[in-house]
């Protein structure tokens, strides 16, 4: 369930408010058009526009095939028929506001063209009238052109304004263990779409990790939603340049050679861009206590001739000094690995393959890898169990 309240006081949405005030303001009259899914948080948007509207200062008209448009309006005012000039200066006791909502493609030509000769009215006759009149269109072709009082609302939100609103929804899930990952994956695979983040919000943190299987299912529901590329179906969004996380698995799963590839390559990037933000700073919080665990076996290391404080380390086909206070991860494993780094207790143990996987998935993340998320999960539980959460701040 969307939070009307944060939803609409976000600046993408809160500027389609502010749009169709002023269209209604300036001009009358304006078209809205929005995919078929989001009329009705279109609708929601177009009521704030003018909450300080009694609620019989809006009437909401269908408009089916076989319906007079002109006669269905001309019945709200107690006459026989409004035609478009008529409806442009006629002058109401009260500010009206008739939104027409066709529910066919007759009722749509019909809705279109009076509203069209509306609007050329009221260029010929500017202030004489007080009705206004509110167009709902679901047209792909309308989203990629600009028409005069023309508003393209799909409801979606930019990467940041999804951010901003996903993590005050989340302050209080985290996971797994000390770290956010599972809430920055929601936010990545919600795109834009709030309603797909409110679905996810209700998984368990492994649906979440593992998303393949919730996405199964999800197109064994809706496969005919993600089969094509449109606008009208949702699977994009004027708000960024990316596609629906569903059509991009639909594609994974059911498009062409070419298709899979690059479909795998942005989810897979998706995955790699949370790793790359949540686990590379947390693994270098903890990388001075693991260092700490092993600072004596690692002083017992042939090191440099005066300095006590550093360890010699192999670096290809030479050997460098480096301070212990600098040792990477990687140094680390290759020390244990290749230069006899002897470990005596279990936690010194735990620090090694602590270390080993960290280097695993910090060598993936380089390499514009995806970690295995199974890997980054155990790196997670043995990071937590070596250095509690209550020692961060």
């Amino acid at each position: 369930m969307i939070d009307q309240q944060l939803y609409w006081s976000i600046p993408g949405p809160q500027s389609f408010i502010d749009n169709v005030r002023v269209n209604v303001k300036d001009g009358r009259c304006t078209i809205i058009n929005t995919p078929t899914a989001k009329k009705d948080l279109a609708l929601q948007g177009v009521k704030r526009s003018f909450s300080d509207f009694q609620s019989d200062c809006f009437i909401f008209l269908d408009i089916d095939t076989g319906i007079d448009v002109s006669r269905t309006i001309g019945y709200h005012f107690n006459k026989k028929l409004l035609l478009p000039e008529s409806l442009a200066t006629l002058r109401s006791d009260k500010d009206i506001v008739i939104l027409l909502n066709p529910e066919s493609e007759s009722g749509r030509k019909s809705s279109l063209e009076y509203i069209n000769d509306f609007q050329k009215s009221i260029e010929k006759n500017i202030g004489t009238g007080n009705v206004a009149l509110i167009l709902l269109l679901h047209t792909e072709s309308f989203s990629k052109t600009k028409i005069k009082g023309l508003v393209n609302f799909d409801g979606g939100l930019t990467f940041d304004e999804m951010s901003a609103y996903a993590t005050l929804h989340t302050l209080n899930r985290s996971g797994p263990g000390s770290t956010s990952l599972v809430r920055e994956l929601m936010i990545a695979y919600s795109g834009y779409d709030v309603n797909f983040f409110h679905e996810l919000t209700s998984l368990k943190d492994n649906d979440i990790l593992y998303i393949e299987a919730f996405s199964e299912s999800k197109l064994a529901e809706q496969t005919e939603n993600w089969r094509n590329d449109s606008w009208v179906s949702g699977t994009r969004s004027l708000s960024c340049d990316s596609n629906h996380f569903l059509r991009e698995y639909y594609l994974l799963k059911h498009g062409d050679v070419n298709s899979k590839k690059i479909a795998r390559t942005k989810l897979d990037r998706l995955a790699w861009e949370v790793c790359l933000k949540v686990i590379i700073p947390w693994l270098e919080a903890r990388r001075p206590m693991t260092i700490e665990i092993l600072r004596d076996r690692l002083l017992e290391l042939e090191s440099s001739d005066s300095n006590s404080n550093q360890v010699k380390i192999k670096v290809r086909d030479k050997f460098i000094n480096s301070a212990v206070e600098d040792i990477e991860y990687n140094s680390i494993a290759g020390l244990y690995s290749f230069q006899n780094l002897q470990v005596k207790s279990s936690k010194e143990k735990s620090a090694i393959n602590f270390c080993l996987l960290a280097k695993k998935i910090r060598d993936d993340i380089a390499h514009l890898r995806t970690p295995s998320i199974s890997k980054v999960v155990e790196t997670i539980s043995l990071g937590d169990s070596l250095f509690p959460k209550k020692i961060f701040f």
